[in-house]
């Protein structure tokens, strides 16, 4: 029997010889705790273990208000703000401290307020100067549509960032797509002047539609020699928008991709 990890590695070999590209497993991996919780043990080593907004049970559109859970986080992970404000509070609170790592995460959502969806460059900015000031590495995560508005965000959060994971999830089922918008994303934050290391984003089923593993490795193998990273996600998606496994979640799909381009 052929197992879809074996058939995956199969597929990436023949992809990066076709490519003429070899193939290096990602040097910075990134997860959310609780998707984290749905792999194998021992999983990888993740650089960015992420807490805070979980999918623990399920995304819904729109997400059901005062959930998922947002922690308490564990030893070693990372907090997640969707808001200054919370930020900003925590670093008033000592809830974070110089030397630790957060992740902002501000989108078109619930979790952040809507003056702050309004002016996001604004806010992203105010982040990035308050982690510089106190001594805290962050993470940004724009989120946005192409365009001239998430340019200016990406503009933005190049002046301040630690390291910047781009949500690039939803191309993923479109190689030639993903490989455009990874390039054109790349040119405006390497235009900041400051090197700043960068990850891809996928998913094991963005927006609720499960992912083939073969077209997620055919993404990752045409950027792979132009970024630092991935990130990784294995939301569950309530139905009707969830089909197939991604009501329930769907780390298979994760775990087969990871081993297909060398993480396990």
């Amino acid at each position: 029997m052929v197992t879809v990890g074996t058939m995956a590695s199969t597929a990436v070999a023949d992809a990066a010889h076709a490519s003429g590209r070899s193939l290096g497993a990602p040097r910075i991996l990134m997860i959310k705790a609780n998707d984290l919780s749905e792999l194998p043990a021992d999983t990888a080593t993740w650089e960015i273990l992420a807490c805070g907004i979980t999918a623990r049970i399920g995304w819904s559109i729109p997400p059901i208000p005062g959930k998922p859970a947002a922690g308490p986080c564990a030893a070693g992970e990372d907090r997640i703000f969707t808001s200054y404000v919370s930020f900003r509070q925590a670093v008033s609170n000592r809830s974070v401290v110089p030397g630790d790592t957060v992740v902002y995460d501000s989108e078109k959502w619930i979790y952040t307020p809507a003056n702050e969806r309004s002016n996001r460059t604004k806010y992203e900015a105010l982040a990035g100067r308050l982690a510089r000031s106190a001594h805290i590495s962050i993470v940004f995560t724009p989120q946005g549509s192409p365009g001239p508005l998430f340019d200016a965000q990406l503009r933005t959060v190049a002046k301040y960032a630690t390291l910047i994971e781009l949500q690039t999830q939803n191309a993923q089922g479109d190689p030639a797509k993903f490989k455009d918008q990874v390039a054109h994303d790349l040119s405006i934050i390497k235009r900041a002047g400051r090197h700043i290391p960068v990850l891809v984003g996928f998913a094991s089923d963005p927006n609720g539609t499960p992912a083939h593993v073969s077209t997620m490795v055919r993404s990752y193998l045409l950027v792979a020699n132009e970024v630092q990273g991935i990130q990784l996600n294995l939301a569950q998606w309530r139905a009707p928008a969830g089909v197939g496994c991604a009501p329930h979640g769907c780390p298979q799909v994760g775990s087969s991709f990871l081993h297909a381009i060398g993480v396990t």
